[in-house]
Formats: C-alpha cells, sequence, structure tokens
C-alpha cells in the first residue's frame, strides 16, 4: 500500500497545531488559577468613629464616620441624624460620601433630608478644576474651583490638617484655608460660619459648629 506522503504531512501538522493550541490553553489556565490563589488580593483597611451631637449640652443625635483606604484611594462615609425642638420638631439625616486618590480629593455627595426639605450637593475634579453643585438650606452654589485641595470635613475625623491647608465644604461646595489659632485646634470659616476643631494625637476629640439653624457640638465617644 502506498502512503500519500503529502496527506500524511498535513494531517501531522494539524495535530501538531492542535496540540500547540492545547498547550496555549493549559498555560492560561495556570496562569489564571496562580492569579487567582497565590497572588494576594488588594486588602482594604477600615476605620471607624463614633461622635455624639450635643445642643446646649444635650445630646440630640449621633454620627458614624468611616474611612476605607485601598492602596492610593481612600473613601469616607460619614452618617449622622439629630432630632431637636425649634418652632416644632426638626429631625435631619445627614450622609457624605467623598473619594481621594493620592491623598487629593475626586469627588464628594452630600444629602440631607429632614422633615422641613432635603437638599443634595456634589462635588467632581474634572482634570482641571472642580465642578460644583451644591443646593442646601437658604444657599446654592455653582461656582467651580480651581485647584485640587487635600481635605473635605470628613477627613477632619480621621487627619489632623495643618496650618494653611485648603479644605472643601461637601455641603456648601466653598473653599477655604485652615487657620491654627492655638495648638492642635483649627477653624475654618465657611459662607460666614466658623467652625472649630480639637484634636489631641492627631485625632479629633469635639468639633465647635456654627450653623444657619443652631449652633452645636461633635463630640468624640469613648
Amino acid at each position: 500500500m502506498k502512503v500519500n506522503l503529502k496527506a500524511f504531512r498535513m494531517v501531522m501538522k494539524a495535530i501538531k497545531q492542535i496540540y500547540l493550541v492545547r498547550i496555549t490553553l493549559l498555560k492560561g489556565v495556570l496562569c489564571l488559577f496562580i492569579l487567582l490563589f497565590f497572588i494576594p488580593t488588594l486588602q482594604a483597611q477600615t476605620s471607624k468613629r463614633s461622635y455624639e451631637i450635643l445642643l446646649a449640652g444635650f445630646q440630640i443625635g449621633q454620627m458614624e464616620v468611616e474611612e476605607i483606604i485601598r492602596g492610593n484611594t481612600t473613601e469616607y462615609n460619614l452618617q449622622s441624624n439629630v432630632s431637636f425642638w425649634l418652632f416644632g420638631k426638626i429631625n435631619v439625616d445627614l450622609s457624605i460620601k467623598s473619594a481621594y486618590l493620592d491623598g487629593k480629593m475626586i469627588s464628594s455627595e452630600s444629602k440631607s433630608i429632614s422633615n422641613r426639605g432635603s437638599f443634595y450637593s456634589k462635588i467632581k475634579w474634572n482634570g482641571s478644576s472642580y465642578i460644583v453643585d451644591s443646593n442646601t438650606y437658604k444657599f446654592e452654589n455653582k461656582n467651580p474651583i480651581a485647584f485640587q485641595v487635600p481635605f473635605a470635613t470628613a477627613k477632619f475625623y480621621f487627619q489632623e490638617p495643618k496650618h494653611g491647608q485648603m479644605m472643601i465644604s461637601e455641603t456648601y461646595g466653598l473653599a477655604s484655608k485652615l487657620t491654627e489659632i492655638e495648638p492642635n485646634t483649627y477653624q475654618i470659616n465657611i459662607n460666614g460660619n466658623e467652625n472649630k476643631f480639637f484634636y489631641k494625637n492627631g485625632e479629633m476629640e469635639r468639633a465647635l459648629m456654627e450653623n444657619p439653624i443652631k449652633n452645636y457640638v461633635i463630640k468624640r465617644l469613648k
């Protein structure tokens, strides 16, 4: 029986190609296995702080603040709720979410819901300026900010700032310079409201907050 050498070579070439494809697939599966089981995933580091909110020495609410660090990105989540009497009962729930990249704020969202009205504010860095869309109690602001900042309000609860640093209010969308008026005590002016922050061992212990409705105190819970 005569063997067709041309056909034989074609069959052997096809077998070789099938073998190479199988080897490539096996290499791909092996690489995926290594990525999934042997390379450690980026773990998030989470810290939390709890505060009480005081009005004239009486507790009117609480605040929970969370910091989440993943590599060069950091997220801050703030949740507070207060209830007090001012010509009728007022209930306010505030939430703030902000994101940082390499220590600079890149976005924030603020939402305040109450039985007297709800307000929303957004700030986003577009590469050259912050786009601001702020709506809060008796105040609106859409003026952009042409420089990036290392601080916004929620970050104060985890990191002590430095004198002269700039910060942004997530609710007003306004930038302000931090002033160290005493050792470990800082003051900022936001839309005419002067707020003071007091630190101990690099952590915020309390804050005195001016507000168009009522001034109040934020104090860390032990």
